[in-house]
């Protein structure tokens, strides 16, 4: 058995920070330490594992905003594995990078960007997938809606361009686009 003194046992406390922020947890010499809830002023709260004062390990954050993120931490940065779930109900769920998307989760994520075939899931059902380089969408784009409704596009550039395909209950439409704007519209007969 170790020694049990004062020094390395972690004491559970309640901080009130001059800005109004808070802590409620464990604490070892001055700093959060093992399990703690960090609430700011503004409404955003952290809910985790701490080490020497930072978020490290497993947590959630909750922002004022309505986004989430559930994962782990390192030295007080998302790195790993984790997921974020934004206002709109879109998500994000793969690894991490110091705070940024990195690597795989709906698509390839290299320093925050989407690169190469990517699925955003909106929490409404709908499906938006495309070709990213570079985090601007290029190749073939399809969006589909829980009706099944479909419109199949092609991007340059982040720019609609070239021909698309509406197919909505059986009838389907092509449009032409040139640099995001749509230049013909056509219904075409059963």
């Amino acid at each position: 058995m170790g020694n049990c003194t004062a020094e390395n046992i972690q004491q559970y406390e309640n901080v009130e920070f001059t800005e109004g922020d808070t802590y409620e947890g464990e604490m070892e010499n001055g700093f959060a330490e093992g399990w703690g809830i960090y609430t700011r002023k503004n409404g955003d709260k952290y809910i985790g594992w701490w080490h020497n004062g930072f978020q490290h390990g497993i947590g959630r954050e909750v922002f004022a905003d309505k986004t989430e993120y559930e994962g782990t931490f390192l030295e007080g940065k998302k790195h790993g594995k984790g997921k974020i779930t934004f206002p709109d109900g879109s998500s994000y769920e793969g690894q991490f990078q110091k705070d940024s998307f990195s690597g795989e989760g709906f698509g390839k994520w290299i320093d925050n960007r989407k690169e190469g075939s990517a699925q955003i899931v909106f929490e409404n059902g709908n499906i938006f997938e495309c070709q990213y380089k570079n985090d601007i969408k290029n190749g073939e784009g399809l969006f589909k809606w829980p009706d099944g409704c479909r419109f199949q596009s092609n991007w340059v550039d982040g720019k609609l361009q070239g021909e698309s395909k509406l197919i909505e209950n059986g009838i389907m439409t092509i449009g032409q686009w040139l640099n995001n704007k749509c230049v013909k519209w056509e219904q075409l007969n059963n």
